[in-house]
């Protein structure tokens, strides 16, 4: 393959990617308005890529591509020199997203004005990315942490035109660099479209907490009002045993709590209700994010494959590639780090919802004792509407009565360690949390606390106001009870025996009810858990032979890849020596062409030597002819005048034969030369 293709293949993979990171950035800010001030420097680039692609075209390309850029990178650090100033001088304490894309640049033939432009462009670079890495030290978000890099492989593209323009590295390095800048690019996008759905989670996950909270304050209050009720069952015993005329107040009173402690449980089980509901949005938002994190699984594969293709070109280009293999090389361990961070922060979904189907099961316990509760309240009411009937029957049934005080008492116990645990499963959330602000959450929790106490103050008041009432009453009954009691006190064994046998009858029903409901609830729960955890099995059996046939698909790609990269190598080695044969048979012909001709032209000279004998020997003859009828004396002379011309045409022979030999000498120069 030969530089002009590489480079045509590098720059039609540059503008796909360039595309792709353009795409995914607008799908960032379809989410949060807050990038949309960054999307005219991903517009530029994508011109700007789009115009350095059509340089064979376009005769002015470069030069326009230069100027985009500058103008790309001069918007680029007023923004990040403005985000700067509002995070560090004017003392606002908020998450930036900062969206920072370097510019790709490409070689051109050395001209002053670009490079100028190019020295401008390195030292904003290194500015922008210097404001950067102090934003990333006081925020650390993975995103700053991309686009510094970003800007680095800018600035090392940069360098890198400026070295081959001046004709130290081959023209391959400069794509090169720009396709490994916009793999970064892409890559950024990802990670900031990442953050934005783990933002929407996050805040999903504080409304579930602002309501298991309050599940959890409605529960605790619960608890304190059936302590508090025991206590004056047990506090209303003793004053039956000193005074049987305020046991009827007492009663009432009772009555009374045990309608709103109703009253507050139902509200209980419409708020786990509302819980349980809320943990179904959960399971299918952590489903979203599966999915999502399977999409960056594929992209950073992808990412190796495109490192791996980098890596085998950088290694045909030999000694000057090595530069660009050890960037592909550190694109890679990239690409390992964020599927890394993406295992991690599924791990940590995972964690959260096994925490809340803990809160959620504990939840149904929880019920369930609610459920025990308002039976037990029920049992409460009729037993102190049978107390009314006669103060002989009150005193029998007081053991009864500190027997069911001692059940509520238990029943507040275990209804204390169940909101104990799901307060410690929820101050577990709220440490997964710690990092993002909660003024609005406590605020909101405040106010609900506050109202809470406000409709709790009211029916207190309320409560007092009857049983002041309820006083009152019982102390305009007390004659009536008086006169009521002698007429009970002869019926009152009948009264007993009765009302013995009936409540053996009741206490054996409700001992067989309680049975047959918590061997159903036993049964369901079991059902539930064999269904939910048939269910997990299947999930994780499924998800596991995804990824074998990921994993199984990524290995047969990667080996088709090598595959078809030996072949190429192979082709290429055949094809170089096939060139280099035919140049050398070349080289050959050429050669012997040369000789050819050489040796023609020494037949031409030696014929004209040839010739210029014969025609020296005619004049030889003419001469001895006349020297024949001169005098002996002129014939002497003019002998010695032949002999010195003779040795002139000699000299002049050989001087030619000479020339002769140089000029065909350098001929065959010229030709090796040329070819």
């Amino acid at each position: 393959m030969n530089e002009d293709q590489i480079l045509m293949t590098l720059t039609h993979m540059q503008t796909f990617v360039v595309a792709m990171a353009f795409v995914i950035f607008y799908q960032v800010v379809r989410k949060d308005k807050y990038f949309k001030k960054w999307l005219p420097v991903f517009v530029f680039l994508f011109i700007g890529g789009i115009v350095s692609s059509l340089k064979d075209f376009i005769i002015e390309a470069n030069l326009i591509a230069n100027l985009i850029n500058a103008i790309t990178v001069v918007f680029l650090f007023a923004v990040t020199y403005r985000e700067y100033n509002s995070t560090f001088k004017a003392g606002k304490d908020r998450s930036i997203n900062l969206k920072v894309a370097a510019v790709p640049f490409t070689a051109i033939a050395f001209d002053p004005i670009i490079f100028g432009l190019e020295i401008f462009i390195i030292s904003l670079c290194f500015y922008s990315g210097y404001m950067l890495i102090k934003i990333y030290k006081k925020y650390r978000r993975p995103t700053h942490l991309f686009f510094c890099f970003a800007i680095v492989i800018a600035a090392f593209s940069v360098i890198v035109s400026i070295f081959t323009d001046f004709g130290y590295l081959p023209k391959v390095f400069g794509p090169g660099v720009t396709f490994v800048f916009y793999t970064v690019l892409v890559n950024s996008g990802v990670v900031a479209y990442i953050e934005i759905r783990i933002e929407a989670q996050k805040s999903e996950l504080r409304s579930m907490t602002l309501s298991m909270k309050e599940v959890l304050d409605a529960g605790s209050h619960a608890s304190i009002n059936t302590a508090n009720m025991a206590a004056e069952l047990a506090s209303s015993a003793n004053e039956v045993n000193a005074a049987n005329v305020e046991i009827s107040s007492i009663t009432e009173e009772l009555t009374g709590n045990a309608s709103i402690q109703l009253e507050e449980l139902t509200m209980i089980d419409e708020k786990a209700n509302e819980l349980n509901q809320l943990y179904s949005d959960v399971l299918i938002s952590a489903e979203s994010i599966r999915g999502i994190m399977d999409i960056i699984n594929h992209i950073s594969g992808q990412t190796n494959l495109l490192a791996l293709n980098a890596s085998i070109e950088a290694g045909r280009a030999g000694e000057q590639g090595r530069g660009f293999a050890v960037v592909a090389n550190e694109v890679r361990k990239l690409a390992e780090e964020s599927k890394k961070s993406v295992i991690g922060t599924e791990n940590k979904v995972s964690d959260i919802l096994m925490k809340i189907k803990k809160s959620v099961n504990i939840q149904v316990t929880i019920g369930a004792d609610i459920r025990h509760s308002v039976v037990a309240i029920e049992e409460i009411s009729d037993l102190m509407k049978n107390i009314n009937y006669s103060s002989q029957q009150q005193t029998t049934a007081m053991g009864e009565i500190t027997e069911t005080a001692t059940k509520l008492t238990e029943l507040a116990e275990n209804l204390k360690n169940s909101l104990s645990k799901t307060t410690i499963i929820s101050e577990e959330v709220d440490e997964i949390n710690e990092e993002e602000d909660n003024e609005n959450i406590k605020r909101k929790l405040e106010r609900t606390v506050k109202k809470e106490a406000v409709k709790k103050a009211k029916a207190r008041k309320n409560a007092w106001k009857e049983a002041k009432l309820k006083v009152k009453k019982a102390k305009a009954l007390k004659n009536a009870k008086k006169e009521a009691e002698l007429k009970a006190i002869r019926d009152k064994e009948n009264l007993e025996r009765k009302e013995v046998e009936l409540k053996i009858k009741k206490a054996k029903a409700e001992e067989n009810a309680k049975l047959k409901v918590e061997q159903k609830a036993k049964k369901e729960q079991e059902r539930l858990i064999k269904k939910e955890a048939e269910l997990k099995a299947k999930k994780e059996n499924e998800v596991l032979a995804t990824k074998e046939a990921e994993l199984k698909a990524i290995r047969d790609k990667e080996n088709l890849a090598r595959k078809e990269e030996e072949l190429k190598v192979k082709k290429v080695k055949a094809a170089e020596n096939a060139i280099k044969e035919a140049e050398l048979k070349a080289i050959r012909d050429k050669e012997k062409l040369v000789r050819k001709e050489a040796e023609l032209k020494v037949k031409k000279a030696k014929a004209a030597e040839n010739a210029k004998l014969k025609v020296e020997q005619k004049a030889k003859k003419e001469q001895e002819r006349l020297i024949k009828k001169e005098a002996e004396l002129k014939a002497k002379k003019e002998n010695e005048v032949l002999a010195k011309k003779e040795a002139e045409l000699k000299a002049k022979k050989l001087k030619a034969v000479e020339n002769a030999k140089l000029k065909s000498e350098e001929k065959v120069k010229r030709k090796k030369e040329g070819l």
